[in-house]
């Protein structure tokens, strides 16, 4: 009985991750990122965060932004690695040809937050998903 629970919750989680699953990982090695650029492939380039007052401040870069048309930047209290954490949609901005992207979250909870961008088509598909990148607020 044991090992019928284990592979049904085997098939569940790999349906579940496969659906949710982005679709493009990020891109880190040089040679990745050559190849991004020679195919026109959308892929952030870096995502960082940082403490802006009592807030933070999240910068994110595309490699390239072929058919993206915007973003929408992610938050999470929750393990960013579970696949049942919820993200809250910080904010949404169109995608042009700047180089660099900005959003400044104010006011948040102390703890560990966690971030990410979403890449989005004309028809909100996502096309790409940035690393986590996560900071810690402490207590006002």
């Amino acid at each position: 009985m044991k090992t019928i629970l284990f592979a049904l919750a085997l098939v569940v989680t790999s349906i579940c991750v496969s659906w949710y699953a982005p679709a493009s990982t990020p891109v880190n090695t040089p040679d990745q990122l050559a190849i991004a650029k020679e195919n026109l492939i959308p892929s952030f380039d870096f995502i960082r965060t940082h403490r802006q007052g009592r807030g933070a401040t999240t910068t994110w870069g595309l490699v390239s932004n072929t058919g993206v048309s915007g973003f929408v930047l992610q938050r999470t209290y929750e393990d960013p690695y579970d696949p049942y954490s919820v993200w809250d949609n910080v904010c949404t901005m169109p995608c042009n040809n700047n180089r660099q992207y900005k959003h400044t979250d104010p006011d948040l909870s102390p703890g560990l937050i966690n971030y990410r961008c979403v890449a989005v088509d004309n028809g909100g598909v996502p096309l790409c998903v940035s690393e986590i990148t996560t900071i810690q607020i402490v207590q006002h």
